[in-house]
């Protein structure tokens, strides 16, 4: 199931992002992001996506239906909108693409190429690695 897809993703990064790191499970507010996330000052969020293959036509989205809600996006663009720092990170196969909150319109459209087009090192974003000086 997707949430269970979801959640063993979530574990898997949980380890390796440094800060305050707050899964958010909000059933009151719907379209708020999975992760909140503060390092050395900085606050940002997360929303996760993880579908379980490529698909077979490099001409077919990758996420689809399986990406983002409306809800989502919403929230994503108001937030983006007034200054907020989100990114969609999602994990196809064993690749991860992390894309910044303004393509949160499009990310549910965008095939392979277009999602390796917009790919921001997950790493650095996240703060795994320090960004390199």
């Amino acid at each position: 199931s997707r949430l269970m897809a979801e959640s063993s993703f979530w574990r898997s990064l949980r380890k390796k992002i440094p800060g305050h790191v707050m899964r958010v499970e909000n059933s009151c507010m719907p379209g708020t992001p999975d992760l909140n996330v503060c390092q050395d000052g900085r606050d940002f969020w997360v929303e996760l996506k993880d579908v379980d293959k490529f698909p077979a036509r490099p001409t077919t989205r990758v996420f689809g239906d399986e990406g983002l809600r409306p809800e989502q996006v919403l929230w994503i663009i108001q937030r983006t909108r007034a200054g907020g720092e989100v990114y969609i990170v999602g994990k196809v196969d064993n690749e991860i693409f992390c894309l910044h909150g303004r393509e949160a319109e499009n990310f549910n459209r965008y095939t392979r190429s277009e999602l390796e087009a917009r790919n921001l090192d997950y790493k650095v974003v996240l703060g795994v690695v320090s960004k390199p000086k």
